[in-house]
């Protein structure tokens, strides 16, 4: 038995698709400045679906191009520190998560690591991040 036919060859109950090819995402451009005591650098909500259930998704960032199964994506951004020119620009980790908020909100955050007392920091690169996903209904409700 073929495991990527597995649903189609059972008699398991599956999920019922609620939507299905939603897409959503989130651009940081060059020269956003964050303080790093926040450091969400940006978010979309769509609505989506009518009631909450799981949630099928694969991600990308367009400065890798590199397609992610999951709800949750790792990319980097390149920060500076503009009011130290001393301080040579560094890379950080960028956090990219699409969460249900509500039966028929889905959020997409994007945001670095973050310090309280640090100076304003400035994004030296742009991208944009994109999740591809689709909802099912509960099948306990």
């Amino acid at each position: 038995m073929k495991t990527n036919r597995f649903i189609l060859s059972t008699d398991f109950g599956t999920l019922k698709n609620d939507t299905q090819s939603n897409v959503i995402s989130v651009t940081i451009n060059a020269g956003t400045l964050f303080d790093p005591s926040n450091p969400q650098l940006g978010s979309a909500t769509i609505d989506v679906g009518t009631r909450n259930a799981g949630i099928r998704a694969r991600g990308a960032s367009d400065k890798y191009g590199i397609w992610t199964v999951g709800t949750t994506l790792y990319s980097t951004v390149l920060v500076s520190v503009p009011s130290d020119p001393f301080i040579p620009p560094f890379v950080q980790t960028l956090y990219c998560n699409l969460d249900r908020i509500s039966p028929s909100t889905v959020r997409l955050t994007v945001g670095t690591d973050g310090t309280s007392g640090a100076p304003t920091f400035r994004v030296d690169d742009t991208q944009t991040i994109t999740f591809v996903f689709s909802t099912f209904l509960s099948p306990f409700i």
